[in-house]
């Protein structure tokens, strides 16, 4: 993916924690504009706001603390952090840790009888690449609709068992 974003901007920093994933990035010929680094996402060596976009791929849903990594977004994104995913983000309701959720006994439901239950995995799409869903938050109405919106849209989705999102895993007895 990321010599494919560096075709189309001046300049790209690639980061990801495995060494092992930057030498086999670093044997495929790129762009003199792509930059490779291994950091954690979740505590970034780059200054604040230095970043006209951020894209996480892949990753969220094996990192023990995702919201870091989200943090980590916000602060390196160079636009005024208070509009940020405002459009496309829905603020969640966490109700149980991200890991009690994902351990735990789950059922899968049609998507529609899903409101008001907890997830237990993970939904992204693609772009924008942030979560909608994450283990531990509650489905709401709003979250659905939206589910069904960038599908709709031929958004990209990743993270769930079922990818083709008729069904979500939530918490037994929730």
């Amino acid at each position: 993916m990321s010599e494919q974003l560096a075709r189309s901007v001046k300049m790209l920093e690639a980061a990801d924690f495995s060494e092992e994933m930057i030498r086999e990035a670093k044997k495929h010929p790129s762009s003199a504009r792509l930059h490779y680094s291994v950091q954690d996402a979740t505590n970034l060596t780059y200054a604040d706001a230095s970043f006209d976009a951020v894209v996480i791929s892949n990753a969220l849903h094996i990192m023990p603390e995702p919201e870091k990594a989200l943090a980590e977004i916000r602060r390196l994104y160079r636009r005024d952090p208070n509009s940020l995913m405002t459009a496309e983000y829905i603020n969640p309701s966490v109700v149980f840790s991200p890991q009690d959720a994902f351990y735990s006994d789950k059922q899968s439901l049609p998507l529609r009888d899903c409101e008001n239950r907890v997830c237990a995995e993970f939904v992204m799409c693609y772009p924008p690449g942030i979560p909608i869903l994450a283990p531990g938050e509650l489905i709401t109405k709003d979250i659905l609709d939206y589910i069904l919106y960038a599908k709709e849209k031929g958004c990209s989705m990743t993270g769930p068992e079922d990818m083709e999102l008729t069904r979500l895993n939530v918490m037994a007895g929730t």
